[in-house]
């Protein structure tokens, strides 16, 4: 079952690096809640909600990226240390574009239910993200 779960989260971030909407939303349950304390609208919920995460995060980094550093299965869960990587070529949170790179760590926990990814937890550091891009000033 290990195995076939890190299948199910790999595909997930292939087709997120192949910038493939209806691939990547194919990859969760119809009924998905994804969780992470950086969105004010946190839990998004089903493949609508997450079409809209989606397009929020490739709209302001049109080149983004996740490369996996370490994976570890358990059960229905599969725990993922990533990098991502992108440029903040649009608008993001209501900051125009600022045509600068960003590189940040997140960790994933992710629920799989018959080969899909049921429930996801996003845990990332909000503030090296935002800084990066000018977002966010150095000092607070």
């Amino acid at each position: 079952m290990s195995d076939e779960n890190l299948a199910a989260v790999r595909a997930n971030y292939a087709a997120w690096n192949a910038h493939d909407q209806e691939a990547w939303v194919k990859t969760f349950s119809e009924d998905i809640v994804y969780e992470s304390e950086n969105f004010p609208t946190s839990p998004v919920r089903g493949h609508a909600g997450m079409r809209d995460l989606f397009k929020l995060f490739t709209s302001a980094f049109p080149d983004t990226h996740i490369e996996t550093l370490q994976e570890i299965a358990s059960g229905p869960h599969v725990v993922t240390r990533v990098t991502a990587k992108g440029t903040q070529g649009g608008e993001f949170i209501g900051i125009p574009a600022t045509h600068r790179p960003v590189a940040f760590e997140i960790c994933f926990v992710s629920e799989i239910r018959n080969g899909l990814i049921v429930h996801s937890w996003a845990y990332w550091d909000g503030v090296t993200m935002l800084r990066q891009p000018g977002m966010m000033p150095e000092q607070i």
